[in-house]
């Protein structure tokens, strides 16, 4: 129990250094950046986007840790956790929406502590939210529940936990069958390598138009119809969201004006997974160019709408003290 309290511990100090800005947010794993950056593919396993996350993810970790620390001892279960967790990348960068949408979390090797139980002692009851369950049954509601949620957008990673899950198992029933732990950490490897070729085909920037900012990631790159794209970049404490849609005529400067406070709206509902309603609104129209501002909670907002050839461009810039965005530079 010792291991999984300290991982507990280590996910808990990394949150609280992600608040303060110490951790940066770049460490969380981007599967078209593994190349580049493959430690994130362990950094990531210790970071949270929020306070819930973290504590459901702990509680999970705990529940199942302390458990499977007992059942198979510390060398095996980190073996597992931390196998589990670089499989369950390995899924997300097979599986995810788009390859420029980074991960955090836990789960993933948390899916893996639930898979080994299940394998190891399947009529273990646990009790959940629904009641008293052996473990076999909840690893099979959980994992079809994570299958049928792949075919879904949202912003929970689903094959991480997938494979994270099947992971577990594979690894339990190595640790059933008494092979040496140093063999089974030497297979943490065979996901790594796959991790690489599965990423070596992916782009690290994205065609089309984008804003030019030289300091800052991609968090989403999604694709909304056929024909719109959504950009989302994060700037050290900014958020800058780009939406670009073909041109179809009646372009209407004064509507985007009004538009653009909800859309600011929504991109930090996205962003910080709360509601705001924006206030101090100024609208204006500056030749070919709509912009709005205001004051959006403890943030400011800055949206601009223009034309550029015959792409209709709208950018929002969530900022603390001044924005990014000046202006749309169709070029």
């Amino acid at each position: 129990m010792k291991l999984t309290l300290t991982i507990i511990g280590i996910c808990v100090i990394v949150f609280f250094l992600q608040m303060a800005n110490v951790f940066p947010d770049s460490l969380a794993f981007t599967p078209s950046m593994f190349i580049q950056e493959p430690w994130t593919i362990l950094t990531s396993m210790f970071m949270h986007s929020g306070i819930q996350h973290l504590m459901l993810n702990m509680i999970g970790l705990f529940t199942f840790g302390s458990l499977l620390e007992h059942e198979v001892g510390p060398k095996r279960w980190l073996i597992i956790y931390l196998t589990s967790g670089v499989i369950a990348s390995l899924g997300y960068a097979l599986l995810s929406a788009s390859p420029f949408i980074p991960a955090v979390g836990a789960s993933g090797a948390i899916f893996g502590l639930i898979g080994s139980m299940a394998a190891l002692k399947p009529k273990q009851v646990i009790y959940t939210g629904y009641g008293p369950i052996p473990m076999i049954g909840a690893a099979i509601v959980w994992g079809a529940a994570e299958f049928i949620s792949l075919f879904s957008f949202d912003n929970i990673a689903h094959s991480a936990h997938l494979f994270g899950l099947f992971g577990g198992i594979i690894f339990a029933l190595m640790a059933m069958k008494n092979i040496d732990w140093r063999i089974m950490a030497s297979l943490i490897v065979i996901p790594i390598v796959l991790l690489f070729f599965a990423t070596t085909s992916m782009p690290s920037e994205i065609s089309g138009y984008k804003p030019q900012l030289s300091e800052c990631f991609k968090l989403i790159d999604k694709i909304e119809t056929i024909s719109e794209k959504v950009y989302l970049y994060s700037c050290s404490n900014e958020t800058i969201l780009s939406i670009a849609t073909p041109y179809s005529g009646g372009f209407n400067l004064a509507e985007f004006s009004r538009a653009l406070p909800g859309t600011a709206a929504n991109v930090y509902e996205s962003k910080y997974d709360r509601n705001c309603t924006y206030n101090e609104t100024n609208i204006d129209l500056i030749n070919d160019t709509a912009i709005a501002s205001g004051q959006m909670c403890e943030l400011n907002f800055y949206g601009m709408a223009k034309i550029c050839d015959n792409t209709e461009v709208i950018l929002i810039d969530l900022y603390d003290k001044q924005p990014i965005l000046r202006s749309i530079d169709c070029d």
